[in-house]
């Protein structure tokens, strides 16, 4: 249990957490980004008030949000990060309560950022692998998610 190990593991977990937690929010923020950068570029626009950044009078108005394959495909990927990265974020710090082995917070903290972002990347595109790779780093995610959960509820049924 890290809470028993020293201060020196609970700091450094910290660090570890909040590191990989800036990571995640980054990406997100980025994907932000990449939305509105490609809704420029096909001049897609989902609301009125938003003609203002398109100087194109012919601007498509889809009021779904989507209007073209790769703003569907970054508008999925997002809500997707959102569904997980979110509760993953919440989730820490109940899991956190429990007094987690320093090394396996610290590895589960790693394992789920770097599989999530390389999820993300599998998922627009930008690099081009098997669905069987893209698959697996999403179910990846989706079991770390599931052993902080299952480990928590654990812990306080048995406590």
């Amino acid at each position: 249990m890290f809470l028993e190990d020293s201060s020196d593991n609970v700091n450094e977990l910290r660090r570890v957490f909040a590191w990989w937690a800036s990571i995640l929010i980054l990406e997100m923020m980025i994907l932000t980004w990449c939305t509105g950068r490609l809704r420029v570029k096909y001049k897609i626009i989902h609301s009125p008030e938003d003609r203002m950044w398109i100087e194109e009078p012919n601007a498509i108005l889809h009021p779904d949000g989507n209007g073209h394959p790769e703003i569907r495909r970054i508008r999925t990927v997002h809500f997707d990060d959102l569904k997980i990265i979110m509760p993953f974020l919440l989730l820490i710090f109940v899991w956190y309560e429990t007094s987690p082995n320093y090394l396996i917070a610290s590895y589960v903290i790693r394992g789920f950022a770097i599989c999530k972002i390389l999820d993300t990347i599998f998922r627009m595109k930008i690099i081009d692998v098997p669905s069987i790779i893209s698959v697996s780093t999403h179910i990846i995610c989706h079991c770390i998610l599931f052993y902080i959960c299952v480990d928590t509820c654990w812990y306080y049924l048995v406590k």
